[in-house]
């Protein structure tokens, strides 16, 4: 869409929406100038468009304050002119009440607003999310809230989170055998605390480590941290090629862990 179309398209908007319409675009709000109208108050009833840098000048309806006085000023050309500096402050306040109720809605949320409103739900600032995925969230926390600690929960958030589909299975270890590591993170498999007794379950993540980032895994991680029921251990797997294989030590009879190394 050109400059002239999507200046014709702000044309009867209020001041709030045109605004966010061109922070929105490609283009650049240069000034905004208000005039008295008969129009509704704060509407947008002019735009002047330049192509050459693709800036949009608006012209919005307001009302001078200078009507309100005595006769004898109503001609004073610089009163008025003067009086329209502080009508403009006092317009962007107005405008900010006016549309309060859109800082609330996380799809119209400014960016800067989204962290503040996810911590009403206790979402860790370690997963860095995007906006994007900030707004997808806070749209379904309500709901997801109804199933937190669940399995159904948890794979409702991570696909929303991540766009992954990961399978969870309760009471299910990933391994066949024990398998310790000095990082958290080795050959596809994220292990937490393990205690006998202690609930766990296995969220089996369907694309390879290698294929994500660091950040994504983290993500996926606190996410799942934040989310499980605090008595349950949790254990992440990942797709493995054919021929990778999970190196670790094997901890059977006769083997003794001891500061000169392991002994079998």
């Amino acid at each position: 869409m050109g400059i002239r179309e999507f200046s014709a398209s702000l044309i009867g908007l209020p001041l709030f929406q045109a605004r966010k319409k061109v922070e929105a675009s490609n283009f650049a709000l240069a000034t905004i100038t208000f005039e008295e109208s008969s129009a509704g108050r704060l509407t947008v009833i002019g735009v002047d468009a330049e192509e050459e840098d693709g800036r949009i000048a608006l012209t919005v309806s307001g009302i001078n304050p200078i009507k309100f006085l005595p006769s004898m000023y109503q001609n004073n050309d610089f009163l008025r002119r003067f009086l329209w500096i502080v009508q403009h402050i006092h317009y962007d306040v107005v405008s900010l009440l006016d549309n309060l109720h859109f800082f609330f809605t996380p799809m119209e949320a400014p960016d800067d607003f989204l962290n503040w409103m996810g911590s009403w739900f206790s979402v860790s600032e370690r997963l860095n999310l995007d906006p994007g995925k900030m707004r997808l969230f806070l749209q379904h926390a309500l709901v997801l809230y109804r199933w937190r600690g669940t399995r159904v929960g948890m794979e409702f958030m991570v696909k929303i989170v991540t766009g992954l589909e990961p399978e969870i299975y309760e009471n299910s270890f990933p391994l066949t055998e024990y398998v310790m590591f000095e990082d958290l993170i080795a050959n596809g498999v994220i292990t937490d605390a393990f205690e006998s007794g202690q609930t766990f379950f296995t969220v089996h993540i369907p694309v390879k480590i290698d294929q994500l980032g660091k950040q994504e895994k983290i993500v996926i991680y606190e996410l799942i941290k934040q989310e499980k029921p605090v008595n349950a251990a949790f254990y992440i797997t990942y797709e493995r090629g054919r021929d990778q294989r999970i190196r670790g030590t094997r901890i059977g009879q006769g083997t003794v862990v001891s500061e000169h190394g392991v002994q079998t």
